[in-house]
C-alpha cells in the first residue's frame, strides 16, 4: 500500500496528457467524509474571469489521474480542456465588443 500525505500532493506538479498543458500544483483535495474516498484534486485556476479576479480552481477527478510520481501527477482531463477552450473563446468574444 502506498500512503501520500497531502503536503506531498501539493509539492507535485499536474501534467495534462491529453494535451501536455502543465496545470500546476495541487492547492486541494476533495475528499468524501462518508466514505473516506478521494474525490478530486484541484488546481489554480489561469487567467482572469470576467476581467476581474481569479479563475475558479481546475477540478481534476480521480478518475482522469493516470499515474502519481515522486514529483508530479499525470491526468487525462480531456473535459476540462474542453471546458477551458470554451470559457476563453467566450471570454475573447466579450472582449473584442
Amino acid at each position: 500500500m502506498r500512503i501520500c500525505c497531502l503536503n506531498d500532493f501539493r509539492n507535485k506538479e499536474v501534467i495534462n496528457l491529453c494535451d501536455g498543458t502543465r496545470l500546476g500544483f495541487v492547492c486541494d483535495v476533495e475528499i468524501d467524509l462518508d466514505c473516506g474516498n478521494v474525490i478530486a484534486i484541484l488546481v489554480p485556476g489561469d487567467g482572469r474571469l470576467f476581467s476581474f479576479g481569479k479563475c475558479p480552481p481546475i477540478r481534476i477527478l480521480w478518475c482522469d489521474i493516470e499515474r502519481i510520481g515522486d514529483d508530479v501527477i499525470l491526468v487525462r482531463a480531456r473535459r476540462m480542456i474542453d471546458d477551458h477552450h470554451d470559457r476563453r473563446d467566450r471570454d475573447d468574444r466579450r472582449d473584442r465588443k
